[in-house]
């Protein structure tokens, strides 16, 4: 018995000896830190397809950007080769700080709009249900999953029901306004996507008979606010000026309009209180507006509104809504593709800073400065575009003459910044001892 308790003495203190040593020679991890990283890129963005037949061409800031078709079957990307763009079909691009601009023409009318990588919840006031209108909401899906959309439309008695849209991966599907307002002129809508990747567009076309009333794009608003600033507006002895206010909420508006332009500030006759009912949609017609040919408009209410203002000629139309405000230490970089246009800018303080190269390869820069209203009209048509802000609270739009006809473009960025925070472990001492 003594034997074999000496042998198991034995093996227990060989075991352990084995284990000591097995320990001492192993690397051992002596400090482990955890920290955060954060990634930060620019989302790729989605331009539409030209508008009912028209021809489209994309205007590209850099002719190296990554491009694709959003269609079946294709997903891989390719440089595109050139600053200008032919495209019958949407345009993926991939991410880029540079704002890219489409410009769908035809039938006597043009119209330009931002690609944007699309907004989870948008608004889209103008278009029109009624006998003769052709508008269209575009919903492009770039993504390689289906996505699905909400689209509830307001008009001059209410909401109306939601129309639930599901697009399929990589595809685009347009849907009719007078299918959802039939016979409504004025409607808002508000766009909100439930799941996937969607861009969301709003194209306005109006015809009478075979006669075309001209087409426009309806920029989104991100959200109702009790201020807003219709940056830019241009004003002829040929244009009537159409206003457009939505209330969303469940209380009816006061709402007053102000006319800003180089010969100062005033309230048109009857728009220093006008009540919009909740829920609703109501149009209001500038007659006998007098202003200079560029002008903004300054809209104050005591609940949350949206707003947009509709030029209309006899044969075009363009819609200018209210935007953001310029971002200071943030400048824009547009393609003009050539486009002839007039620069609004407005604030408290304007401070603008514009570097610019035309079609024949001209360059040159200017700075505009004016305590509430500036405008500027390039004598030369331009390709390369960057305007910087130097103060907060200033707004900028251009009025663009297109070949043919004319549109109007806010001035905001079609891409955003975007991080994320990515945890990560790191080992930063292993030795052997």
């Amino acid at each position: 018995m003594s034997i074999w308790r000496d042998r198991r003495i034995s093996i227990s203190v060989t075991l352990l000896v084995v284990a000591i040593l097995a320990n001492s020679f192993a690397p051992r991890l002596t400090q482990t830190v955890r920290t955060r990283t954060t990634m930060t890129s620019y989302p790729a963005a989605t331009c539409p397809a030209p508008a009912g037949g028209e021809v489209g061409r994309v205007y590209l800031a850099n002719s190296a950007m990554k491009i694709r078709a959003v269609a079946k079957n294709s997903t891989g990307t390719q440089s595109a080769r050139s600053t200008s763009v032919a495209v019958s079909k949407p345009l993926f691009i991939d991410g880029t700080p540079l704002t890219t601009l489409m410009n769908s023409s035809g039938n006597g009318s043009g119209a330009i709009v931002a690609c944007t990588p699309g907004i989870v919840d948008e608004w889209f006031v103008g278009g029109s249900g009624a006998l003769g209108s052709q508008s269209t909401i575009q919903l492009v899906n770039s993504g390689l999953s289906e996505s699905v959309v909400d689209l509830i439309a307001y008009a001059s008695k209410g909401a109306l029901p939601v129309l639930s849209v599901h697009i399929p991966a990589n595809s685009e599907k347009d849907i009719s306004v007078d299918a959802m307002a039939p016979g409504e002129s004025a409607v808002a809508i508000h766009a909100i996507t439930r799941a996937g990747r969607t861009t969301t567009f709003l194209y306005d076309h109006r015809q009478k008979g075979l006669h075309s009333l001209g087409g426009d794009y309806v920029a989104p608003i991100f959200a109702p606010a009790r201020s807003l600033v219709i940056a830019g507006g241009i004003s002829s002895s040929s244009t009537a000026q159409v206003l457009r206010l939505a209330v969303p909420g469940t209380v009816n508006a006061n709402v007053a309009v102000n006319v800003i332009s180089k010969d100062g500030s005033f309230i048109p006759v009857g728009l220093d209180s006008v009540v919009v009912k909740h829920e609703s949609v109501l149009d209001i017609a500038l007659k006998n507006f007098q202003s200079a040919t560029y002008f903004s408009l300054s809209i104050s209410s005591d609940q949350p509104v949206l707003a947009s203002l509709l030029t209309a000629t006899s044969s075009e139309i363009g819609w200018s809504p209210a935007s953001a405000p310029l971002e200071v230490g943030h400048p824009l970089t547009f393609n003009m593709g050539g486009n002839k246009a007039g620069y609004i800018f407005t604030g408290p303080d304007v401070s603008i800073h514009i570097s610019w190269r035309s079609t024949a390869g001209k360059s040159g820069n200017i700075t505009l400065r004016d305590k509430a209203f500036v405008a500027w009209a390039p004598s030369a048509p331009l390709s390369l575009l960057q305007i910087s802000s130097d103060n907060p609270g200033t707004y900028g739009s251009a009025a663009i003459s297109t070949s043919p006809g004319f549109s109007y473009l806010p001035l905001t960025s079609g891409s955003q910044l975007e991080s994320a925070s990515v945890p990560q472990s790191d080992a930063r001492t292993i030795s052997r001892g």
